[in-house]
């Protein structure tokens, strides 16, 4: 039976190599966007990494796919600017 068919939407779903902070607690994501290269970390772990990107410059949209989505702060930097990634989840 492929993944599809077993998944079930449920609390825990994603398993104890959950990235995300545990409910209450805020999930910090750093975007690095490098000319055509894009690296996401949550929580400082990288979670995709994508190259050859297309449009390289223009507006920057935030988007949520069907769920209400939360931000506490939201920061723009140039590259080597500003703070560091959060350290990696152990």
């Amino acid at each position: 039976m492929d993944a599809i068919q077993t998944w079930k939407d449920e609390i825990g779903f994603r398993g104890k190599d959950d990235k995300e902070s545990p409910h209450g607690q805020w999930t910090r994501i750093d975007v690095f966007c490098d000319g055509g290269r894009i690296t996401t970390l949550v929580n400082g772990t990288k979670v995709n990494e994508a190259f050859n990107v297309s449009p390289r410059e223009g507006r920057i949209q935030l988007q949520s796919e069907m769920a209400e989505i939360f931000y506490r702060r939201w920061e723009l930097w140039p590259l080597g600017k500003g703070p560091k990634p959060a350290p990696a989840k152990q």
